[in-house]
C-alpha cells in the first residue's frame, strides 16, 4: 500500500472507532488489532501515534467544514455545530484524547487559522483581512470566545442543545461584525 492509502485507511478506521462511546479509551494496541497493522506502521505514518492521528482527523474535519457552501456567518456556525452534534461521540472522544492534551494557545492558533480561511472566502475578504491586520485583537477576541464556547460544550459532553450553542457562537460573530462595520464608517 502507498503511504497515502495507508494513512487514509488508518484515519478512517480510527474515525469509526471514535464513533463508539468508549472511543476515548482506545490504545495503539487496540488500533493495531482493528486495522491489522503493526505498531511500526502506525508510527511510521503518525510519529506521535494516537496524538498525530487525532490531530489529522481534526484537520480533516475542519477542512470538511470549510468546503460547505455557506452564504453567511450564521450558516457556517449552524453547519459546524450541527456537524459536531451529528458526530457526537467522535468529537467527545477527540476532545478527551487530544484536545485536553494541548495548550489553549495551540487551539487558539488553529481556530484563528480556521476563521481566517473562512474570511478569505467572503465577498469583502480584502476589507475584512485589512481590518484584522489593523486590529488583530478583534480576531483574537472572536476566536477565544468561540473556542471557549465550543470547549465548554465539549466539556459538558455536548448535552447543551445545538440551538443554544449556535446562539452563543453567533453573539461573538455579531460583535466582531459590529466592530468591523463601525470601523468602516470611521
Amino acid at each position: 500500500m502507498s503511504a497515502a492509502v495507508t494513512s487514509g485507511y488508518l484515519l478512517r478506521k480510527l474515525c469509526s472507532l471514535l464513533e463508539q462511546p468508549q472511543g476515548a479509551n482506545l490504545t495503539i494496541k487496540e488500533l493495531t488489532a482493528c486495522c491489522a497493522v503493526s505498531r511500526s506502521t502506525i508510527y511510521r505514518h503518525f510519529p506521535a501515534g494516537l496524538q498525530d492521528l487525532c490531530l489529522a482527523i481534526l484537520k480533516e474535519e475542519a477542512n470538511k467544514l470549510l468546503q460547505y457552501e455557506c452564504n453567511s456567518w450564521q450558516g457556517v456556525i449552524e453547519v459546524s455545530v450541527n456537524y459536531i452534534a451529528q458526530h457526537r461521540w467522535r468529537f467527545i472522544n477527540l476532545y478527551k484524547l487530544v484536545i485536553l492534551e494541548q495548550t489553549p494557545s495551540f487551539w487558539l492558533k488553529i481556530f484563528k487559522k480556521f476563521l481566517l480561511s473562512y474570511i478569505t472566502q467572503q465577498l469583502h475578504a480584502d476589507k475584512l483581512l485589512d481590518f484584522v491586520q489593523k486590529r488583530p485583537y478583534e480576531l483574537d477576541f472572536l476566536a477565544a470566545g468561540m473556542l471557549f464556547q465550543l470547549l465548554a460544550w465539549l466539556d459538558g459532553q455536548l448535552k447543551t442543545k445545538p440551538e443554544v450553542v449556535i446562539q452563543q457562537l453567533l453573539s461573538g460573530g455579531q460583535l466582531f461584525l459590529f466592530h468591523f462595520y463601525q470601523n468602516q464608517c470611521d
